[in-house]
């Protein structure tokens, strides 16, 4: 999330629109170590949703180690990834 973030995730979901993108969702993520609440300052979710009308699944947090699997399977845990498949069936096909 950098100053600046909030005109630049609307200006490219018009982009992505513009393009015919079947865009679902936004994912933020923090470059820097930053506590929840100054993340919402620098750039409020609700504030991109509303301007840019699409969904904000989530933020990365920061990770020192960005390429640990480990850190970054628990940060994409908190992300709200069921908006990117509403029209999917996720169960399990029953066995014949």
């Amino acid at each position: 999330v950098k100053l600046g973030a909030i005109a630049q995730a609307v200006a490219n979901v018009a982009l992505a629109r513009q393009l015919g993108v079947d865009l679902r969702g936004i994912v933020l993520n923090c470059p820097q170590p930053l506590t929840a609440q100054e993340i919402d300052q620098w750039a409020p979710a609700s504030l991109i949703m509303n301007l840019a009308q699409t969904p904000v699944l989530g933020t990365l947090p920061y990770l020192p180690n960005p390429e640990s699997t480990e850190a970054l399977a628990l940060a994409a845990a908190d992300l709200e990834i069921e908006a990117l498949t509403p029209t999917l069936n996720l169960t399990p096909a029953k066995s014949r």
